[in-house]
């Protein structure tokens, strides 16, 4: 709904208005009115929008140093921050993989370990057979070097004494010269 605009009647004194200088940069001190409004009062005038063009923004107010800065500050942090995730992961696998072979190389030595632990068990019940060998040869040995020294001596008793721990003693046992 509109109204209509109301008239006012005009002024009769209406005071003169001083020249204002024109804003234009070839025409040094030159002066350009200003439209007087009916009542007296000089008119300011604003641009106004064309239709199709639209109206010019209004010139940005120049930014400090600090936003650059800030920004320039959070780029190299966060370079920095990829370049140390990068480095973890990367190290982080070396370390797995290093991890995995040291494993290897433990049960790769806990199975050798094994098998020379049997072997030595093995050795240890031969040269506990072998000394228990030499052992009943050296009675042996003992027994016919008593019966010879039995023979020299011309001691019957002492020779069958002989002859029967020599029986008992190299049982079983070659002995080689």
């Amino acid at each position: 709904m509109s109204y209509p605009p109301e008239e006012t009647p005009a002024q009769p004194s209406a005071a003169p208005v001083p020249p204002v200088p024109s804003q234009g940069y070839g025409d040094a001190g030159a002066t350009a009115p200003l439209p007087v409004s009916p009542q007296g009062y000089p008119q300011q005038s604003y641009p106004q929008q064309q239709q199709g063009y639209p109206q010019a923004a209004a010139p940005v107010a120049k930014k400090g140093k600090a936003g650059l800065l800030f920004g320039i500050l959070s780029l190299v942090l966060f370079l920095g921050l990829a370049g140390v995730t990068g480095l973890y992961f990367v190290s982080k696998s070396d370390a797995d993989k290093t991890i995995a072979d040291q494993k290897a190389q433990i049960t790769t030595l806990t199975t050798d370990s094994a098998a020379k632990a049997e072997k030595l068990t093995k050795a240890e019940a031969d040269l506990t057979a072998a000394q228990a060998k030499v052992t009943k040869s050296d009675a042996c040995v003992a027994a016919v070097k008593s019966f010879f020294d039995a023979i020299k001596a011309n001691d019957d008793a002492a020779g069958q004494k002989s002859v029967i721990t020599m029986s008992q003693s190299c049982e079983g046992s070659s002995i080689v010269p």
